[in-house]
């Protein structure tokens, strides 16, 4: 049966678009979490935004002015859930 993949519990969080507009959606968290601490960190390596922010339906979605990216350019985005850090890279376009 389908218990052997239970051990495998890491989500595929994908983010679209990419490059990214006004809008970031990411999608393919666990239908469980209710939140998770959403970090932006630009090239130079700084923290631009760090905040909780709600899941619904296993899927985020945040304005790119809430999240404090003004400037085109490519950002880091990490997503910290149950502990678990998963780092995605994008690109901002204006």
């Amino acid at each position: 049966g389908s218990e052997m993949c239970i051990r495998d519990r890491t989500p595929t969080i994908q983010l679209f678009p990419n490059p990214v507009g006004k809008t970031i959606q990411l999608e393919g968290f666990d239908l469980n979490i209710n939140d998770v601490q959403l970090e932006i960190i630009n090239r130079n390596g700084k923290l631009i935004f760090s905040n909780k922010v709600y899941i619904n339906n296993g899927r985020l979605q945040i304005s790119t002015d809430l999240a404090n990216i003004q400037n085109s350019g490519t950002y880091f985005l990490r997503v910290i859930s149950l502990g678990q850090s998963h780092v995605l890279k994008f690109i901002k376009i204006n």
